[in-house]
């Protein structure tokens, strides 16, 4: 078991890839693994927790300034400027909301652990994320009035109870395992880890892709439309949040693109599921295509840039 779990995190980028379309080409297992993917973000979060280097968390919290700008950016930068560009793409209702709509979301929760992954800064990401939890409940809601029209009937001190709940417990049980474990073990188990966090990528990469095929088959051009507006949108936000923060070095300007292209749409489901168009399930699930395939292809580029 130990040594297929270490190749598994030899060969992480490559599976994430295959692991993707397994939940599209059997969907079968998509409908087996569907009730896993609620339990698997929660151990992804806390599999993230356990990895990191809390001196430089700390460092992070100590000097906010630079993760506030940009969560700012993604939490309303990103949302203005999808809006304006929208307005110019002959996209039909329902992908010109779901683009609105998925820039208006937090980083996935899982970006810590694909920042270890390809070799990004996992502490940032995490302190991203946990900033635009905190914030969600004020920017989504309004932001998705004023750009969609959107009327939310949204409870702040609900939202944030729950986000509260999940966060304090990734917290709970990430401290208790690393008192169990001791941070010397878990640095020696380093290459084992990833390939459980592999693992659980994969589960929850096949699971939210139930119902994608019947659907591909019933209706191919709508489905591949927004497929390729998915893999378009991931990579230009991707592209544009490494660039707006280059100045910052390079090893921040990729994790900053990191976060900006891996977006928590499941979130923006929970949160807008009486509001949102019946298209932005469809968006969800084929937006994972591009986050589970992007690290095969952009992995050697990281390291590329990253050594020079």
């Amino acid at each position: 078991m130990r040594a297929a779990l270490e190749w598994t995190g030899r060969q992480g980028a490559w599976l994430l890839f295959t692991g993707v379309l397994a939940g599209l080409v059997v969907p079968p297992l998509a409908t087996v693994l569907r009730p896993a993917v609620l339990p698997v973000t929660f151990i992804l979060f806390v599999a993230s927790l356990v990895r990191l280097d809390w001196t430089l968390v700390l460092h992070h919290i100590r000097r906010p300034a630079k993760a506030l700008l940009i969560v700012a950016a993604i939490l309303v930068g990103a949302p203005l400027a999808a809006a304006a560009v929208v307005k110019f793409l002959p996209a039909p209702t329902g992908l010109a909301t779901s683009i609105i709509l998925t820039t208006t979301t937090t980083p996935l929760l899982s970006s810590p652990a694909f920042a270890l992954l390809l070799g990004l800064e996992a502490e940032l990401a995490l302190i991203v994320v946990l900033l635009a939890m905190i914030l969600i409940p004020v920017t989504m809601p309004a932001l998705a009035l004023a750009l969609l029209g959107l009327q939310i009937d949204l409870s702040f001190a609900e939202l944030m109870g729950r986000l509260a709940l999940f966060v304090g417990a990734g917290f709970a049980c990430a401290l208790g395992l690393r008192a169990w474990l001791g941070p010397a073990r878990i640095k020696a188990e380093a290459r084992l880890l990833d390939g459980v966090n592999v693992v659980f990528l994969v589960v929850f990469a096949v699971g939210v892709m139930e119902g994608v095929t019947e659907r591909l088959l019933a209706e191919p051009g709508h489905v591949l439309l927004f497929t390729a507006t998915a893999f378009a949108l991931n990579a230009t936000q991707q592209v544009l949040g490494t660039a707006i923060f280059w100045i910052a070095g390079r090893r921040t300007a990729l994790t900053v693109g990191l976060v900006f292209g891996y977006r928590n749409m499941a979130l923006a489901l929970a949160v807008l599921a009486d509001v949102a168009p019946p298209d932005f399930l469809l968006y969800v699930a084929v937006a994972q295509l591009p986050m589970y395939m992007f690290p095969m292809v952009t992995r050697p580029i990281y390291r590329r840039l990253l050594k020079g």
